[in-house]
């Protein structure tokens, strides 16, 4: 049985990439900054995946913070794999705050990962960020696994602009002689995660702090803004469909819903297949674009990774259920 070591246990996408990995027979040694919330993190994995006390002896948990070198040695040890899920997600703040845990951490672990004999493969889990969010596409243009977000984009902030750096870092030192045993690497980029949520996981980002935000009247505008669907479920899928896939190895991956959305379809969704008064203080103002229209192309996913996406309105029904219960809304 293979030991995958999944960073970042606490997250909404770590947690299904552990349950993941377990379910296609994997042994998962897995991290979190604070080994004090050990028990609760238990629950929630165990609960959310409803696995059976055997099945749970499978993972083995680590304290380990991207900010610090303390603890990651002895989360690698052993394993065959890595999957690294965890990553500092903070909107509208300077590249400066959060370079060390981001782009110096990633690092790190790429380099010990590199160094760590068993480790045959290194699987990053990327964004969108990094791939699609020019200020502008010539007409026609096809946004895909070769695409690169300029590092000049108007609208990047630093969690955004950290994304493209640390990528790039990673494929030239995959591709140096720094890499001495030529560990394969592969990356997968997603845009707006959704779908269900851990059990009692109540962090909310991106798109569903934004759904939680229309529900409560926390925006006085519906946002114009783009998006291509990743469900948490499609997104761990991937992560294991990747993993010992020679195909896969040194390739980068492109994991949307090809068709395009806007956000008011999400207030649409929650108008039309929700009880009134989750809609009542939904704003009726639309703010001016705030990203540009795109077309997307999965279909390295499609063939390689068996990526066959959630529908966009089954996911975000799911999220819009999750987070009225998780919130007591």
């Amino acid at each position: 049985m293979s030991t995958v070591l999944v960073t970042g246990a606490t997250g909404h996408t770590g947690v299904f990439t552990v349950l993941e990995y377990i379910k296609n027979g994997y042994k998962v040694n897995t991290t979190m900054r604070d080994i004090s919330q050990l028990s609760e993190v238990k629950e929630m994995i165990q609960k959310t995946g409803n696995l059976s006390d055997e099945a749970m002896k499978n993972i083995r948990y680590f304290q380990a913070d991207l900010g610090k070198e303390e603890g990651w040695k002895e989360a690698i040890d052993g394993c065959e794999y890595v999957c690294h899920v965890a990553y500092p997600f903070i909107n509208n703040v300077p590249l400066e705050q959060i370079y060390d845990a981001a782009i110096t951490g990633t690092m790190n672990l790429l380099n010990l990962a590199a160094n760590t004999e068993s480790v045959k493969q290194f699987i990053f889990c990327s964004s969108f960020a990094a791939i699609g969010f020019a200020d502008s596409y010539p007409e026609g243009t096809i946004v895909n696994d070769d695409s690169w977000t300029p590092e000049d984009a108007k609208i990047l902030d630093g969690y955004m602009k950290s994304k493209i750096l640390v990528e790039k870092m990673m494929w030239k030192f995959i591709k140096s002689s720094e890499n001495k045993r030529g560990m394969s690497f592969t990356s997968i980029a997603p845009y707006m995660i959704s779908g269900p949520l851990p059990w009692g996981y109540r962090k909310l980002v991106g798109v569903m702090g934004l759904i939680k935000l229309y529900i409560t009247g926390g925006l006085d505008v519906i946002l114009h803004y783009h998006l291509n669907n990743s469900d948490v479920r499609d997104l761990s899928k991937s992560f294991v469909s990747a993993t010992n896939n020679k195909e896969a190895f040194n390739e980068r991956f492109l994991l949307v819903e090809e068709k395009e959305h806007l956000m008011s379809e999400i207030v649409d969704i929650l108008k039309r297949d929700f009880p009134a008064k989750y809609s009542e203080k939904v704003p009726t103002a639309v703010s001016p674009p705030l990203t540009i229209s795109k077309i997307t192309d999965s279909s390295k996913a499609r063939r390689i990774l068996n990526f066959n996406p959630i529908p966009f309105e089954e996911s975000i029904k799911q999220s819009i259920e999750n987070i009225i219960e998780r919130e007591n809304l």
